[in-house]
């Protein structure tokens, strides 16, 4: 793990206080809110902090205390303070700490007495001291540089960085690119120049910095008024290794717990260490019950686990099985005050007490019309109230929110209409969308159902979610991100959606892509407007396939089969991953919904089957193989299956390449081989649905002209399906980005940085032909992916007879024929 020396936090913090709204979480099910047994009404507080956040929150009474940290642009020094905001007041009473040069609050809690701990890190620096721990006076050439890079390494995590990474690449680093750039960079800590470029690849050198000969690790005891009472030094505990702690925690006895990576650190009042825990996987968490005992949690052989640290027997206590809720989840603990436990996992709030067979569920944060993406911290107040704070960016500012969820009677609050929304798992940008409509909406509340989070299993979360809504107890809005949309529409039970379309006073249909509308339809009717898509497509060099749109599988039957030795077609191919693609991207040749026809033993399924048998059952990865930007530069890999979501993917994709380039899609009788798919939440609307017009409210909202065009949601999603969005996507991708370099010179530098494989790109403002190219691309494609899990499953099984030579293709296409026929008849 890397260390910093002097950790750089823009932290500004100012309370305001917001209204208060109410919302329905909890109790009994009902059409409106008025027919709950009870809810938890929030009232929210912003504190308006710019370009700042809070850190170690605890409360302690009636009073919330955390950490904020201030950044002095002009002098490069940052300052501690202690806030004290009482639950009710404005604004909180802010205390400078002083922990001393070089030192960095790492954690924060609160003791049994009253009290607050604080973890201190300092870095100790001797006159003399350099790089490597060898005094340079100058640097030259190639071996210069490596020395100096190592030397900003050591320190790059003075500054907080956010690293972009993209699927298949390193992460981009900003750092690095101004050197490259401008061949001179200075890092600054504490107004102290730590290395200084210049010049390069010629001469480089180090100027006034000093490597930090030693660490020292200190407990510092604070009063509620910030007053350092006592400071307990433990840097003996550790020897001389360097430590960064995830979690501190502090029992009844005023034993310290510290964890780090695989291990905690159990310490007593006076700083001696009582024992040590190891174990074989990372800690994930670290909490304390109501009555002092702290507990850690894992991820285990199977699933998280939560074992108590037992001091008597110097290790850990028996696991507690019967507390974890999901295997994956993201486990958040907070302060309890009538149970042993209270945690969040994902979407839910629940509360535990030892011994008992399972945790209680207390509420649904999407019901409090909290986003539990953003979740910092909770805890119960003595008064019955859950405190929750919560972070979040909008508009390039960062926003910290305090709400306040009092229990009520459901009669006790303004009553509105209720609809229902089922998906498998609510992605970001559906739930922050969910949350927003709650909020504003006077008439109406959207509750979620996710599939996958109840039963932690995709394919019976799947099953269930199917099985509900064809059997007539479909909800008001079905995600139809997983496929199925053409089933539900033979079915009836999704409504179009054109009408609603046509009559909006604010939206035009003629304002949307129509090829991605026409994805969406079937027999001219529209079914979801999909607010973002991103393309999903196979590439080759234009010199191996010509310039087309798609490709038979005859022919790539007859190219596969014509390989030479040691090419490739398609990488990481294999048997099953093959024949899924070729079944996903031609769903509508082999069934038709409509009128129940199934074609798995024609001739087009029959090929597809002798084309996956070409490839590996499992794929052979090979360590010494050339990188694949290489084998496609030198002919041994033809084709890239590749996603397109933004202009820099294309770019990339070009680069990748080295020379012009085809779409050709996968294999298909169809024009074009390529498909798209939909993100930021693609939605239908129940036929049954009592609330059509409140379900429009929602969904036209992510296809607005605000939200299209809204510059956080741009490039963030994919590509948007608003004409004008997209073309303000398009004049971004060609604009030049520039930073200032020492001298005040405005030097061009890449949009992005890629590393596939070990083939390094930049990626630098696109050119006016790259856009059209881009926009022909977008503009050819208007076949949706259809994937049926059930279907898919069937598929892989009886092809497995075939792959493995017990039963010819014929064969196996007629055994898929009559099972899939018997699916489609029985889910129509």
């Amino acid at each position: 793990m890397k260390k910093s020396v002097l950790k750089k936090m823009l932290i500004a913090v100012t309370a305001a206080l917001a209204c208060m709204q109410l919302a329905a979480c909890g109790g009994s099910k009902g059409n409106t809110t008025a027919q709950k047994e009870f809810v938890y009404v929030p009232e929210y507080q912003n504190i308006d902090s710019g370009n700042s956040s809070i850190d170690a929150v605890n409360v302690i009474g009636n009073t919330i205390y955390y950490l904020a940290y201030e950044y002095d642009e002009v002098k490069q020094t940052s300052t501690s303070y202690l806030c004290a905001l009482e639950i009710g007041a404005k604004e909180p009473v802010k205390t400078a700490l002083d922990f001393g040069d070089n030192a960095t609050v790492m954690r924060m809690t609160a003791n049994a007495d009253g009290t607050l701990q604080a973890l201190i890190n300092t870095y100790v620096y001797e006159e003399g001291a350099s790089i490597g721990g060898e005094e340079i006076e100058a640097l030259d050439g190639e071996e210069g540089l490596a020395e100096a890079e190592d030397a900003s390494e050591a320190v790059e995590d003075s500054e907080e960085t956010e690293a972009v990474v993209e699927e298949g690449t390193e992460s981009e680093n900003d750092e690095a690119a101004e050197v490259e750039a401008s061949n001179s960079v200075t890092i600054m800590d504490g107004g102290t120049t730590i290395v200084s470029e210049s010049s390069m690849p010629g001469n480089a050198y180090v100027d006034d910095y000093m490597m930090p000969t030693s660490q020292k690790t200190e407990i510092c005891k604070i009063s509620t008024d910030g007053t350092i009472m006592s400071t307990m030094d433990i840097t003996s505990v550790f020897g001389d290794e360097e430590v960064y702690f995830n979690n501190m925690e502090t029992d009844n006895d005023g034993n310290i717990y510290l964890a780090y990576d695989q291990a905690i650190w159990v310490i007593d009042q006076e700083g001696n260490e009582l024992f040590q825990v190891e174990i074989d996987s990372w800690v994930n968490n670290m909490f304390v019950t109501k009555d002092g005992v702290v507990m850690i949690t894992y991820y285990g052989q199977e699933s998280m686990e939560v074992c108590p640290i037992d001091v008597a027997k110097k290790g850990l206590g028996d696991a507690v099985s019967s507390m974890m809720v999901s295997q994956y989840g993201n486990y958040i603990f907070g302060r309890s005050v009538e149970t042993d436990v209270l945690y969040s996992v994902d979407n839910i709030l629940y509360s535990y007490n030892m011994g008992d067979a399972a945790p209680v569920e207390i509420l649904n944060w999407i019901d409090c019309d909290i986003n539990s993406n953003e979740l910092v911290v909770f805890h119960a107040l003595d008064d019955g109230r859950i405190l929750t704070i919560s972070s979040f960016w909008e508009e390039d500012t960062s926003n910290i929110e305090l709400t306040y969820l009092t229990k009520k009677k459901g009669s006790e609050v303004p009553e509105k209409k209720i609809m229902s929304l089922a998906t498998m798992y609510l992605d970001y940008e559906m739930r922050k969308q969910v949350i927003d409509f709650n909020k504003k909406s006077q008439e109406y509340r959207i509750e979620v159902k996710e599939y996958m989070s109840a039963s932690n299993d995709y394919e019976a979360g799947l099953t269930q979610l199917n099985t509900d809504i064809i059997s007539g107890n479909a909800p008001d809005m079905v995600d139809l991100s997983n496929g199925s949309m053409k089933q539900y529409i033979a079915k009836g039970i999704l409504e179009d959606l054109s009408p609603f379309l046509e009559k909006d006073a604010e939206l035009k249909r003629e304002d949307y892509l129509e090829n991605v509308l026409k994805a969406y339809e079937v027999d001219g009717k529209l079914y979801a407007i999909p607010p973002y898509f991103y393309l999903q497509t196979v590439v080759a060099k234009t010199a191996d396939v010509g310039e087309r749109t798609s490709i038979s599988m005859a022919e790539l039957i007859d190219m596969v089969k014509n390989l030479p030795e040691g090419t490739e077609l398609y990488e990481y191919g294999t048997k099953s991953t093959i024949l899924m693609y070729n079944t996903m991207m031609n769903m509508d040749e082999y069934v038709d919904w409509s009128t129940g026809e199934c074609k798995f033993n024609g001739e087009e399924f029959i090929n597809a089957l002798e084309f996956a048998n070409y490839f590996d059952e499992n794929y052979n990865w090979d360590e010494e193989r050339p990188s694949t930007p290489e084998r496609l530069q030198n002919g041994t890999l033809l084709m890239l299956n590749t996603g397109i979501s933004a202009v820099t993917d294309y770019q990339m994709t070009k680069l990748l390449f080295k020379e012009p380039i085809t779409f050709i899609g996968f294999p298909t009788s169809k024009e074009n081989g390529s498909f798209l798919s939909g993100t930021g939440g693609v939605l239908g609307m129940s036929a049954k649905s009592k609330n059509k017009e409140g379900v429009w409210e929602f969904l036209r909202i992510a296809i607005t002209k605000e939200s299209q065009e809204k510059s956080d949601n741009r490039g963030r999603w994919g590509f948007p399906i608003m004409k004008s969005a997209l073309e303000l996507q398009f004049t971004e991708a060609m604009k030049e980005d520039y930073y200032e370099d020492a001298d005040g010179n405005q030097i061009k530098q890449p949009k992005t940085s890629w590393s596939y494989d070990g083939y390094d790109m930049e990626i630098y403002a696109a050119t006016e032909e790259e856009i059209k190219e881009v926009r022909s691309l977008i503009e050819s494609i208007d076949t949706q992916y259809q994937y049926d899990e059930q279907m898919n499953a069937i598929i892989s099984e009886e092809a497995a007879a075939f792959f493995e030579g017990q039963k010819n293709a014929k064969e196996v296409a007629d055994i898929i024929q009559s099972r899939v026929q018997i699916y489609v008849n029985e889910n129509r």
